[in-house]
């Protein structure tokens, strides 16, 4: 499989834990025992249908899918070959040998205008009779991030357990999105008229269609006019959740996410939309051409996939009356259109955080340095020059450096490095010999990896200062050079099990 012009191919990597464990890097043939493992591991998460009143959850049938069909060397996001496993060499007959495990994606995304490619850890689990005994940590520290940096990953991102991945490197930057809503109650879908056709249909889709899926899904076509980081639907992830996994089906959970082409009544293709189940029923994706009205597609809409969704989701025997598909949540965004007429009925939810691990500050900045660049070309600070020099206080696990100093010259970034503070005695004597002469300093204070959260636009200078007591500004100017470069953005992040 190619990922960004990267030929990934069979890792000979092993390392010996002792006790007969051993790290090892996956093959197809390990599909099974890795989905074991994660239907184990996940038997009592909520993840996918409840199982029927009164009966006990069993292995979970959803995990076991994601992790089997991962491993079949079709995802558009991993080949058959990027899944760090731990093995038991001594496991006896029958017994599986897979003890733990966790997977590296590689997902295409933007920072503004530039594109970059996030690494994103997955699937992961440990049996729980080995829980404990640091596997995870292992296989992320020796495996995964290594693996993820080499390639050129500029940030990865997780969601998982709460406070758990802090330990690793991690600090809650990215979300999501912004804020989704829930309409509560189907009901308050009105029904469509007796003797009137819809004006409005849905039909599948086909591998025809896969350009018209990539157009359509760009972030302005979204409707996120404020978003500055995201992921990009490519014709890789079109091709395989439309098409390519349907080739390879093995159980019902293998397509968890429905795409569908909207028609109108001439039967022209007007609009696509995307759903999926993973506990909850969700639209994740509704856009229609520019000429058409969302206020008329809406309902017609709406009331095709709640009957689609019934149809696929609600289990045979459910009482009378009863069905999985009973709420629906809107992950569109509040400048949506169709968030915009469902407001009246809808309540709002909060978006997930993402565990985020930006490895390297300076080669992620100087990757993104045209947006900022162009912030501040817009900006009354358009061709500043200076140094901004900014202490961590200490290098701690998943950041390159205690501090950081970015150099700019006549509004353009000319060196981005990592760098020390000097030590208060050290700052002294350099005062009292007087200053030689250099560029204008801008200096600032964050605590260890909290600059993370002002990079990508999660908080701002103001909340960095209200949020943490080590965050310091040198002086007004510093504020307002930082304000520029690293405004609050939103973010459009998917957590996608591919």
């Amino acid at each position: 499989m190619t990922v960004f012009g990267l030929k990934e191919g069979l890792r000979t990597q092993i390392i010996d834990l002792g006790n007969g464990l051993i790290m090892r890097w996956s093959t197809r043939d390990d599909a099974n025992n890795v989905g074991e493992l994660l239907a184990e591991a996940f038997q009592w998460e909520p993840v996918g249908p409840p199982p029927p009143p009164g009966e006990t959850p069993g292995p979970n049938e959803v995990v076991r899918a994601s992790g089997r069909r991962l491993l079949r060397g079709n995802s558009a996001v991993m080949s058959e070959y990027d899944y760090a496993l731990v093995e038991n060499t001594r496991a006896a007959a029958g017994e599986n040998p897979i003890v733990a495990c966790a997977c590296l994606h590689a997902v295409p995304g933007y920072y503004g205008s530039v594109r970059l490619q996030f690494g994103k850890p997955e699937g992961i689990a440990t049996h729980p009779n080995y829980r404990n005994q640091g596997l995870v940590r292992r296989l992320l520290e020796d495996m995964i991030h290594p693996a993820s940096d080499d390639r050129g990953d500029l940030v990865q991102f997780i969601l998982g357990l709460p406070h758990f991945y802090l330990q690793f490197g991690y600090t809650y930057a990215l979300r999501t999105g912004e804020q989704r809503t829930v309409l509560p109650d189907l009901a308050l879908i009105p029904k469509a008229s007796s003797n009137v056709s819809e004006l409005f249909t849905l039909r599948t889709v086909t591998l025809d269609d896969i350009a018209y899926l990539v157009r359509m899904s760009t972030p302005d076509k979204l409707h996120r006019p404020t978003t500055e980081i995201g992921l990009v639907f490519d014709e890789a992830y079109w091709r395989f959740t439309t098409h390519d996994v349907y080739q390879t089906k093995q159980s019902m959970y293998d397509a968890s996410r429905q795409t569908r082409i909207v028609v109108d009544s001439t039967g022209k293709d007007v609009g696509v939309t995307v759903t999926s189940f993973r506990g909850h029923w969700q639209i994740d994706l509704f856009v229609l051409e520019d000429t058409v009205s969302y206020h008329q597609a809406l309902f017609p809409v709406l009331r095709q996939l709640v009957l689609m969704a019934k149809g696929r989701y609600d289990y045979p025997g459910m009482p009378e009356g009863e069905s999985l598909i009973d709420s629906l949540i809107l992950g569109l965004g509040s400048h949506h259109p169709a968030s915009k007429l469902l407001e009246s009925s809808t309540m709002p939810e909060n978006t997930d955080r993402l565990y985020t691990r930006i490895a390297s500050y300076p080669r992620f900045i100087r990757h993104v340095a045209p947006v900022l660049e162009e912030r501040l070309a817009r900006s009354a600070l358009a061709g500043v020059s200076g140094a901004i020099e900014l202490n961590f206080f200490r290098r701690v696990a998943g950041a390159s450096g205690a501090g950081l100093r970015i150099v700019l010259d006549q509004g353009k970034l000319v060196e981005v490095e990592d760098w020390v503070a000097p030590s208060s005695r050290e700052w002294m004597l350099k005062r009292l010999k007087g200053s030689p002469g250099g560029p204008r300093v801008y200096g600032a204070q964050f605590a260890p990896l909290s600059f993370t959260r002002l990079l990508v636009g999660e908080i701002n200078v103001g909340q960095m200062l209200e949020q943490y007591g080590e965050t310091g500004l040198k002086d007004a100017e510093t504020r307002m050079l930082l304000d520029v470069l690293f405004p609050k953005v939103e973010h459009h992040i998917e957590s996608l099990w591919w």
